[in-house]
């Protein structure tokens, strides 16, 4: 059996900044969310999409990424979801099946919440949530996570009620049951190898830190 080839999805969101490097030649398809725009337009990198409702981005931006072939998809600010949301759902339908999203890391506090609800709403991506300091992905019931990323530390927290095991720890966990935001299993440390995440029940996030 053939494993499956990664389809990858760039976003780039409104907090992008100089710190945020990424090799384009990795993704299949790259998309500017809204303001993360400029993050393209300071690199002289052309994104395929852009979307938004246009709240955090500039008219200057948008003619020039306009007048370079980008494809767009302006929507009401009168809505009842995200612009990363909408961004998650146009890469599922695209075919995409990865996703590493920057810039959605470290603004409002309901808004980074929110991130956190978009990746629980759109389990068929693999994606990652990152900026220069860290990584968050979550890891669903029945999957295993094995981070392939040197850290310095990590933390496994539980978006619903969660059976996890982590493995390759300072504190090591065992069928350990997690309530939703719990902090037993913060502030860990990998020891004798990368961490390793088995979820059983429920929904975990896994946050590194390097």
């Amino acid at each position: 059996m053939t494993e499956e080839r990664s389809i990858r999805a760039l976003l780039v969101c409104t907090l992008a900044s100089g710190a945020d490097a990424v090799d384009f030649t990795e993704y299949d398809l790259s998309v500017a969310v809204d303001g993360g725009l400029a993050w393209f337009r300071a690199r002289g990198v052309v994104p395929c999409l852009w979307l938004g409702d246009g709240d955090s981005s500039t008219e200057d931006d948008r003619a020039w990424a306009r007048e370079r072939g980008t494809e767009f998809q302006l929507v009401s600010p009168d809505k009842d979801y995200t612009d990363l949301d909408l961004a998650l759902e146009v890469c599922e339908r695209r075919g995409m099946n990865a996703a590493t999203v920057i810039g959605a890391v470290g603004g409002r506090l309901d808004q980074q919440l929110g991130v956190f609800g978009s990746l629980l709403r759109h389990p068929a991506l693999q994606t990652v949530v990152r900026d220069a300091r860290q990584f968050v992905t979550p890891v669903f019931a029945g999957q295993t996570y094995q981070c392939a990323e040197l850290v310095k530390a990590f933390g496994v927290v539980a978006l619903e009620p969660a059976v996890v095991t982590v493995s390759n720890a300072r504190w090591p966990l065992d069928s350990a049951k997690l309530e939703p935001l719990s902090t037993w299993g913060i502030s860990n440390e990998p020891q004798g190898g990368c961490p390793r995440v088995a979820v059983e029940a429920g929904v975990a996030l896994f946050i590194g830190q390097h």
